[in-house]
């Protein structure tokens, strides 16, 4: 079973993500840029779906500190935002590593796909 480390600082998204993938995948959800960099100290996800605008580090942050703690692992990142700034899309778009984004408010459906491609893609020996 994959695994996807989820970081939301808000808990309904937390729990409706649980909810809609818990039967497929291998969830670990955290609330905070902080958590996540403290979990992968003991796990390796197959993926990790980042938040943007998080209290005290932002999903950029975070997505800087993993990438220079973890310098060998390229953890694929799906970056979640509310944010429809041109120019913030073309940033998510230019990190190494990022195999996307989705739109908050985002449909279940619409992630799910994001995601369900992403693995596709990987066994097929692509991204």
């Amino acid at each position: 079973m994959k695994e996807i480390l989820v970081v939301d600082d808000v808990s309904i998204n937390l729990m409706n993500i649980k909810n809609a993938m818990m039967d497929k995948y291998k969830l670990t959800l955290v609330k905070s840029g902080t958590q996540a960099l403290q979990r992968l100290e003991f796990s390796e996800p197959d993926l990790i779906i980042l938040d943007v605008l998080m209290p005290g580090m932002d999903g950029f942050q975070v997505f800087d500190k993993i990438r220079k703690q973890y310098p060998d692992k390229k953890y694929p990142v799906l970056f979640l935002t509310a944010v429809n700034d041109k120019e913030k899309i073309l940033k998510i778009l230019s990190l190494d590593g990022v195999i996307g984004y989705v739109l908050k408010p985002y449909r279940m459906e619409d992630l799910l796909v994001k995601i369900n491609q992403f693995f596709i893609d990987k066994k097929r020996g692509g991204k």
